[in-house]
């Protein structure tokens, strides 16, 4: 059986759930509020957008924070 075959066919395929990295459980948006951007590192200001994601990652449920493009950029690589 191929590897796609499998996965096509397994659970998490049915559920939606066939992200090996991470899968985004809740958004938040709001004005920054000086936490350290997950993706860049730098500090969210108050005069920026702030995007609180909700996220299964591998290392469990998290709460990331991130600037409107970090993360749109982080969700296009986190598949």
């Amino acid at each position: 059986m191929s590897t796609s075959h499998w996965i096509e066919r397994s659970e998490f395929a049915r559920s939606g759930q066939v992200d090996n990295r991470t899968r985004v459980l809740a958004l938040r948006v709001r004005t920054g509020s000086g936490t350290e951007c997950a993706y860049c590192h730098k500090p969210i200001g108050a005069e920026t957008v702030e995007h609180e994601v909700d996220a299964m990652v591998f290392a469990g449920l998290r709460v990331l924070h991130f600037h409107r493009i970090c993360q749109h950029l982080w969700e296009s690589t986190a598949g």
